[in-house]
Parts: C-alpha cells; sequence; structure tokens
C-alpha cells in the first residue's frame, strides 16, 4: 500500500510504466469532471487532493522541467492556451471529448 507522498514518487521510479497509467487516468478522470477547462494550478490542486501527491513532483521525477512540459508531452490531445505564465494556462478537452 502506498501511504505518502514519497512512497508515491518512489514508485515513479521502481514501476514508472505503471505510475504513468495511474497519473493519466487520474488526469484523464479530473478533466471528465471539468468539462470548460481548468487552469494547470488548479488541475494541480486537484490532482493532489484526489491522489495525495504533487503532480509537479511527478513531472520533475520523468524528467520534464515542469506540469506543463508533461502534458504537452503526455497528454498531446489537450489544449493548453498559455500566453507568459504557463501556471495559469487553460487546459482544456478537444472539443470531439478524446481523452
Amino acid at each position: 500500500v502506498i501511504t505518502s507522498q514519497r512512497d508515491r514518487l518512489n514508485v515513479v521510479v521502481i514501476e514508472p510504466h505503471t505510475a504513468l497509467k495511474h497519473v493519466m487516468t487520474s488526469l484523464t478522470t479530473l478533466l471528465r469532471k471539468n468539462m470548460s477547462g481548468l487552469r494547470v494550478r488548479e488541475l494541480q490542486d486537484l490532482f493532489r487532493a484526489e491522489e495525495g501527491f504533487d503532480l509537479e513532483e511527478f513531472s520533475f521525477a520523468l524528467g520534464h522541467k515542469d506540469t506543463v512540459e508533461f502534458l504537452e508531452k503526455k497528454m498531446p490531445q489537450l489544449t493548453l492556451n498559455y500566453s507568459t505564465n504557463k501556471l495559469n494556462s487553460i487546459v482544456i478537452k478537444p472539443p470531439s471529448g478524446k481523452l
């Protein structure tokens, strides 16, 4: 049983494929619940509340520079709208709803 953020992040090192699959499923579920989109910071906060660990730290553990880069690379079907502040980006599902 994974009981703490540290334990969960260690799973990334031990079982990266399993951890990534779990995170992707959780993100998809969160985005389906918020059909109009979310700011990246809101997505991070919701993810932390639901999963108990930090999405940004998970992104770092996989070698990404931040959550936005992680989303851009791992979920290219999303639309990310931002100008200068990536944390204020809006993450929007595609119109067809294909996540």
